[in-house]
């Protein structure tokens, strides 16, 4: 699976990976299979909603519609947090996408 995440427009807002410490990986760890932690920061004023969702593409062709997408107004900074789950036994994934700011 891949994961993109854009700041559109060329404005100084930015998205980065989170620096987790060593607690913070170990309870993500045992709380999900696979965990994306960033961080995001806002400096415009215009842009004041953060939008995350997930495509599949397959062979460099996208499949399907937008899915678990999720809006939100944000304040300046805050993270973004993206775990995914396999339930082995229903063979199925749970994907949570998380937008938490200072507010």
């Amino acid at each position: 699976m891949l994961f993109l995440l854009v700041a559109c427009n060329s404005n100084p807002n930015t998205i980065t990976v989170a620096e987790l410490t060593e607690r913070e990986e170990v309870i993500l760890s045992t709380t999900a299979d696979q965990s994306f932690v960033f961080q995001f920061h806002r400096e415009d004023d215009q842009s004041k909603e953060l939008s995350i969702w997930m495509q599949k593409y397959e062979s460099g062709k996208l499949v399907g519609e937008k899915k678990n997408n999720i809006s939100l107004e944000v304040s300046e900074t805050g993270t973004i947090i993206i775990t995914m789950q396999d339930h082995q036994e229903i063979q199925q994934k749970s994907i949570n996408l998380v937008i938490q700011d200072q507010n």
